[in-house]
């Protein structure tokens, strides 16, 4: 049999085990397969049996990310673009009206009236009003304003022409009478778009498609000089003008450039 301790072969009639001393009573016959034992190591316990299977491990789910923060959704997305459109739209026309009535070459008009205009707007605008000339041909009157240094022409109780002669009165395009200068009419209206009549009275003329300017200049020398000033401002309907005088003035003036020099006339008489 063998020793149920260290798995030595003992005598079938042995009571003890012949290399450890181990009690052999209730040992195991002989034909009972020995224990296993490690080459060179005595006493080394039987292979364990491996543990009971347990039940899966539960993987662990994996945390929610987190949310990093970004800009916040811009509401009334649609609302402001339509704000955004709308100053725009107020830009431009400022823009606009501001070009139109400092730069355009056709800008005459003198507190608000303008050619064209009803008279009641003209009295509303300008005042009281005086009758001063009610046998014009043509059915043309004439009405001052401002102590007479303003003339309005009137016909069918509509602006026809303004006629400003007093010193600081000022058109709505920043001409002013007595203290702008020719150099300040050709930054206005456009040298290009003036002429003048050489030998005959000092006037400067703007010829527009439905109207006709004429600056009277106050010159000290031979001819027109760059720095010499407005004493008189007249703008009268071009078919009005014309019926009036009985002159072509777009045919009269047409071959007639203006032509100045540069400084002030008084400098040159000096």
């Amino acid at each position: 049999m063998y020793c149920t301790a260290c798995g030595t072969k003992n005598e079938e009639t042995s009571k003890f085990c012949s290399s450890c001393g181990h009690s052999l009573q209730g040992s195991a016959p002989e034909k009972q397969a020995p224990a296993r034992a490690t080459d060179g190591i005595q006493g080394t316990p039987p292979a364990m049996s491996p543990p009971a299977p347990t039940s899966a491990p539960t993987l662990e789910a994996a945390p929610a990310p987190i949310p990093v923060p970004g800009p916040a959704p811009i509401s009334g997305g649609g609302k402001n673009k339509t704000i955004v459109a709308v100053v725009a739209v107020i830009i431009i026309a400022a823009i606009v009206y501001y070009f139109v009535q400092n730069n355009s070459g056709t800008s005459f008009a003198y507190q608000g009236v303008k050619i064209g205009d009803s008279f009641d707007k003209a009295k509303e605008k300008l005042g009281a009003s005086e009758m001063e000339d009610s046998d014009g041909p043509f059915g043309v009157k004439t009405y001052t304003f401002e102590d007479g240094e303003v003339e309005v022409l009137v016909q069918n109780d509509e602006v026809q022409g303004l006629m400003l002669e007093g010193e600081g009165q000022r058109l709505d395009n920043g001409i002013v009478v007595g203290r702008s200068t020719i150099k300040d009419i050709i930054k206005k209206y456009g040298e290009g778009n003036l002429r003048h009549i050489p030998d005959e009275d000092a006037m400067i003329f703007y010829l527009g498609k439905d109207l006709i300017i004429g600056f009277e200049i106050d010159s000290y020398g031979e001819g027109f000089f760059e720095e010499d000033v407005i004493a008189e401002i007249q703008g009268v309907a071009k078919d009005t003008l014309e019926r009036l005088s009985g002159e072509d003035f777009e045919k009269t003036l047409k071959d007639m450039p203006l032509k100045y020099k540069k400084g002030s006339s008084e400098s040159a008489t000096e």
